[in-house]
């Protein structure tokens, strides 16, 4: 039997945590963002590469790939908000449209708590201590993430404590891109969803378009270009979305903790150069700062937990 391992390479001087069960492979960026990168799980005989790296375009992740989204995912838009009768303004991280994108920690060092091997599976749990000094989100929080890799899943587990004397808004969301063999046009998606959100030219949503909406079965992608956010099926337990390759039999299925304060919304978006779709797991909506959807608002000493992972078929 292969066993697991867990090694530390170090590229660049930046450490690179490395989660192994033989051929099947997860790389995880301590000192940016406790990213994912490099995924290689089992499907079939073989272990293939399955998740967009993003290492060979730079170590700022231009396009937050794998990347780990809070306090808040996705846009704030005009990088303001108002919480409990204050305004608060943050820095705005998306020029083109004014925004303030994707959190605090997509770039921010983690550090190594714990490393746990065992038989069938790995596991990483990391730690990020904000200390509520960043002027537009003066709020302390603790994280914990744990990843934990199999032969065929990888799966992050969150844990955020609000370690501040008020309470503080939050929201979550995971950034991953996957890569499957042969076009995305040929690719099939199925998500199950109860409403989807239709943005303006700044990408925020104005309306919520509510329908019992079975998206993309039996359907490849074809040109769709995908940017949208949906709202997931309500209920507790795990939503599940499809990606296969029906020439190749190669598929994954993302799933996500649902129900009360869990992870309630998907975003999907393809790229413009179409070689990759990244399946995003959120706690919240858009600009949920502002309009309040899905926003957790955290008291002092209260936690935010969800998980969510990636299961290989085929």
């Amino acid at each position: 039997m292969t066993m697991a391992s867990i090694s530390t390479e170090w590229r660049d001087g930046v450490p690179v945590e490395i989660l192994h069960i033989g051929e099947t492979r997860a790389e995880i960026h301590p000192g940016r963002g406790a990213a994912l990168g490099r995924l290689c799980l089992q499907m079939g005989s073989s272990a293939r590469d399955i998740a967009s790296d993003w290492t060979s375009e730079g170590a700022t992740n231009p396009r937050y790939r794998g990347a780990l989204l809070l306090p808040w995912p996705n846009r704030i838009a005009g990088a303001t908000y108002r919480f409990r009768g204050k305004d608060y303004q943050l820095a705005v991280t998306e020029p083109q449209r004014g925004h303030a994108l994707h959190g605090l920690l997509a770039r921010a060092p983690f550090a190594v708590l714990r490393r746990h091997v065992g038989e069938r599976s790995c596991s990483l749990t990391l730690e990020h201590i904000h200390g509520g000094t960043d002027p537009g989100f003066p709020f302390p929080f603790r994280a914990h993430v744990t990843w934990t890799l199999e032969r065929h899943e990888v799966s992050l587990a969150i844990d955020v404590v609000n370690t501040g004397a008020g309470s503080m808004p939050f929201g979550f969301g995971w950034h991953p891109y996957f890569s499957l063999s042969g076009p995305i046009a040929t690719q099939h998606l199925h998500i199950l969803a109860d409403a989807q959100y239709a943005a303006n030219d700044a990408m925020i949503p104005t309306v919520l378009v509510h329908g019992d909406l079975d998206v993309g079965r039996g359907e490849p992608i074809g040109e769709r270009s995908f940017d949208t956010v949906y709202r997931l099926k309500p209920g507790t337990g795990r939503a599940r979305t499809r990606l296969w390759q029906p020439g190749s039999g190669e598929g994954i299925e993302l799933w996500q903790e649902t129900g009360p304060g869990k992870l309630n919304h998907l975003c999907v978006f393809v790229p413009p150069d179409r070689q990759s779709i990244a399946l995003e797991p959120m706690s919240c909506a858009i600009n949920a700062f502002n309009s309040g959807d899905g926003l957790r608002v955290l008291a002092r000493g209260r936690h935010f937990r969800a998980a969510m992972g990636v299961t290989a078929s085929g």
